[in-house]
Formats: C-alpha cells, structure tokens, sequence
C-alpha cells in the first residue's frame, strides 16, 4: 500500500484494489493468522489507514498483508487505459507471472479502496 500510494499521490489518482487477486507467498495466510508480521507493517498501516476505503469484510491481518514491510510493492506496474490485454500479452509471450490485482480510477475522497471479491 505505501508503493502504491506514492505512485496516486503523484499522477493524483485514485486506485481499487480486490484483496482476493492479491498473490501470496506460500505460509502468507497461516503466519498472518498467528498475528506474525515484520515490525514495519503495523506502522505502514497507520501510514496509509487516514487514506483508505476498506471492505467491511476484510480481517485486520488482511489489512496487514496488504501493508506488509517486505512486499514488492516496487514491482506496481500502472498503464495507460486499452493497454492491458497487450500488456498481459506480451507478459505471457515471456513466461512472466503476474496479477491484475485492481484499477486507477479518478481521484475519489479515498486514495485506495480495498474491496474482496
């Protein structure tokens, strides 16, 4: 979430993000459950909670996950709308792995909403 952020804080958008396309690291869920997390998650989660739309549904160890302080949120990729199938094309053309995990929407009065599906 904090990557993310920064990256709609400079073009002044917004984003949607579905929690249930979010890709996890085998043990995510179990570990998170256990309420074990690296210590900068808890404040990357205070960092960004002022500007978020949260589902009622989602657990607060979701919600963590998401604000984890070891994702590779630096790998965020945002393209231009009617890009994506030929993005998604050319990705699979070279084997590499990926997830369409949201939108960038116009600027809203939250930054990210986290919806699960």
């Amino acid at each position: 979430l904090g990557h993310l952020s920064e990256m709609l804080l400079a073009s002044k958008k917004s984003a949607e993000i579905d929690y249930s396309k979010v890709p996890l690291m085998p043990g995510t869920l179990e570990l998170a459950k256990q309420n074990i997390f690296p210590g900068g998650s808890r404040s990357n989660l205070l960092n960004v909670e002022p500007d978020m739309l949260w589902s009622s549904d989602l657990e607060e160890y979701e919600k963590l996950i998401l604000a984890d302080a070891q994702t590779s949120g630096g790998l965020l990729i945002s393209i231009r709308p009617g890009l994506g199938e030929k993005l998604e094309s050319e990705l699979r053309k070279r084997d590499v792995k990926f997830a369409k995990i949201g939108d960038v929407v116009e600027r809203a009065k939250w930054l990210i909403k986290v919806v699960k599906s």
